[in-house]
């Protein structure tokens, strides 16, 4: 009687460090395997992320060359305004300028 319990408890503890290291092992497996998936996503995300920020960029600078260009139209505007004025005016101070030799 004794010797069977002596044994069973042997064979119990045997097993049961068998079991607990087959377990821990699979249990270590399945988490590394997840791990490295988690990795991969994450690498995976980051990548878009980069993408994103870099056409965000590029956006931004479409956007600031548009305004320059729009800038630039507002002042060639400018300029042909500017020029039809002076023309306007200088035709003006020679009408004025032929009123006044007619008046003399």
């Amino acid at each position: 009687l004794v010797l069977g319990l002596v044994l069973g408890l042997l064979l119990g503890l045997v097993l049961g460090l068998v079991l607990g290291l087959v377990l821990g092992l699979v249990l270590g497996l399945v988490l590394l395997n997840l791990g490295t998936e988690c990795h991969t996503v994450l690498e995976r995300i980051s990548m878009r992320v980069h993408v994103v920020n870099h056409i965000t960029i590029f956006v931004k600078y479409l956007v600031r060359l548009e305004w320059q260009h729009n800038a630039l139209v507002v002042q060639e505007v400018q300029l042909v305004l500017l020029r039809r004025l002076m023309t306007n005016t200088a035709a003006l101070l020679v009408v004025q300028r032929e009123r006044l030799e007619e008046g003399r």
